[in-house]
């Protein structure tokens, strides 16, 4: 885009979400900026006033809680998921798959997906590498699409509701019938 605009989405009020929006406004940015100086910065979610004082229109705008992500992520040429310390579910990386927006993450935001750096997303675990990597992402026109495609392949085949599904089910089936076998054994 014009400019390039990156978001982090997430509820801010989550403390690894929170510490990765500071990380990412008050230490990531300036490093991008230095790369690609008209880049603007989006913190999209449920924050603090902590977070809120991070607020510096254009080049970084807290955004807060919105009622539908999707115009947000219209607008991201990046979503950069610069988590330290946590666990839970990457959605954010899941949701920026399946919209075809390319992927800067550390190797902790993109745990438990099988994504692979340089394949799917590109992973960075210090400020440098990360605006190295959104810079790149900005930058490369036949990285992006390359990437984006097959993330969305990875989504597609791995996490898509009908995929999950079909494997809960299987699941299911798998489980009654070893129940069914044990049964059966210990009454013949």
């Amino acid at each position: 885009g014009s400019p390039p605009t990156i978001i982090f989405p997430g509820t801010l009020r989550y403390p690894p979400n929170a510490e990765a929006a500071r990380f990412l406004g008050e230490e990531v940015g300036p490093a991008l900026r230095a790369l690609v100086a008209d880049v603007r910065i989006r913190l999209v979610g449920r924050t603090t006033p902590a977070l809120s004082a991070l607020d510096d229109p254009p080049r970084l705008t807290v955004v807060g809680q919105v009622p539908d992500i999707e115009e947000e992520l219209a607008g991201a040429d990046v979503v950069v998921v610069p988590l330290r310390f946590g666990s839970g579910t990457r959605l954010k990386v899941l949701e920026a798959f399946a919209h075809r927006i390319p992927v800067v993450a550390t190797t902790l935001g993109a745990e438990g997906l099988g994504a692979q750096d340089g394949i799917h997303l590109l992973i960075g675990d210090t400020v440098d590498a990360i605006a190295a990597a959104c810079a790149r992402l900005l930058t490369d026109q036949a990285l992006r699409e390359t990437m984006v495609d097959r993330a969305h392949r990875l989504f597609l085949d791995r996490f898509q509701a009908e995929v999950v599904e079909g494997q809960i089910a299987d699941l299911a089936c798998s489980i009654v019938e070893s129940r069914s076998r044990s049964s059966g054994s210990i009454l013949g």
